[in-house]
């Protein structure tokens, strides 16, 4: 896949292309299942295949009083759109001059004179254009007059469950990482560097990794304490995670990682590391004292072997 960020992209090669367009954040199922019927579809004619997405989500450009809390960096959105078997993916810088394109010129100056696109995949529920004016029946009407295909998308599900970004944004906000992971189709991830902390979980005996993300737009999941998979160097452990505020510690107003990982004594300070949340064990709350806030480490830490046990039974 050839990723692009030159807004004045053209493509040089004489095939035709098949395009759709969106954010993607999440990259889920319901957009790989998009991605599959273009690539199916541009097989059968022998054509070439390219997604325009859009950096930073229009939401932060149009709204930036709101926020929105996104389920990938861009990083890992191409990471993930690098396994779907597309020729072209084209980062297209949202701005405000970006978004003030009607949804005719979009169509004119993206689509026909740029791309020259020979089909176009678009959802059914797709808005595009200045105050979201346009949709796939001005794709259609459009698409008669510049001589371009037009292929509408219905709505992928599972479990009669219409897929979307923001039910997984629901699903996580909830501790519902099982459902999240469905609908995503992979194993939701939080990617940060380790920091030094306070030392106070290696002087209780639990030693932890203190993670700090790479942006604040990264949508955290629900406060409180998980069952995790971590990733150090492309090595895999196990342990558990705590997504909160340790207000038996110091009851800060700032939201905090730190993972105990099992059978783990290397100094990764400064290391880049990812940390998937497995299930959702209980949720933050303040002890008594530090005696027993280690009596409930220990039995989350069983809780975890437990449920790591029974899964590689199954």
């Amino acid at each position: 896949m050839q990723i692009i960020h030159d807004i004045q992209f053209t493509l040089s090669e004489h095939k035709p292309l098949v395009v759709t367009m969106g954010v993607y954040d999440g990259v889920h199922a319901g957009h790989k299942h998009i991605l599959q019927k273009l690539t199916q579809y541009a097989s059968q004619i022998e054509a070439k295949t390219l997604l325009l997405t859009f950096y930073p989500h229009p939401r932060k450009v149009l709204y930036p009083e709101q926020e929105i809390f996104l389920l990938n960096t861009l990083q890992e959105r191409l990471e993930i759109l690098s396994t779907q078997d597309l020729d072209y993916t084209w980062v297209y810088p949202f701005d405000k001059e970006f978004s003030n394109l009607t949804a005719t010129e979009f169509i004119e100056k993206i689509i026909v004179q740029q791309l020259h696109a020979h089909t176009v995949f678009v959802g059914y529920d797709h808005k595009f254009g200045k105050n979201r004016e346009g949709g796939y029946e001005m794709f259609k009407e459009l698409g008669k007059k510049y001589a371009f295909e037009v292929i509408e998308i219905p709505p992928y599900q599972i479990h009669e469950v219409n897929i979307s970004s923001t039910k997984i944004r629901k699903a996580l906000s909830e501790g519902d990482i099982s459902t999240a992971n469905t609908f995503l189709q992979y194993e939701y991830m939080l990617t940060g560097k380790v920091v030094h902390g306070k030392q106070i979980g290696r002087n209780l005996g639990f030693p932890t990794a203190n993670i700090q993300l790479f942006t604040q737009d990264k949508l955290v999941p629900k406060t409180g304490v998980y069952v995790s998979k971590i990733n150090i160097n492309n090595e895999l452990y196990y342990g558990v995670t705590n997504i909160g505020y340790k207000p038996t510690i110091e009851n800060t107003s700032q939201l905090h990682i730190e993972t105990h990982i099992f059978n783990f004594n290397k100094d990764i300070y400064g290391e880049i590391i990812t940390v998937y949340p497995l299930v959702y064990i209980r949720q933050e709350k303040k002890f008594n004292d530090l005696q027993d806030l280690v009596n409930q480490i220990e039995v989350d830490k069983q809780f975890a072997l437990n449920y790591l046990n029974t899964k590689r039974e199954r």
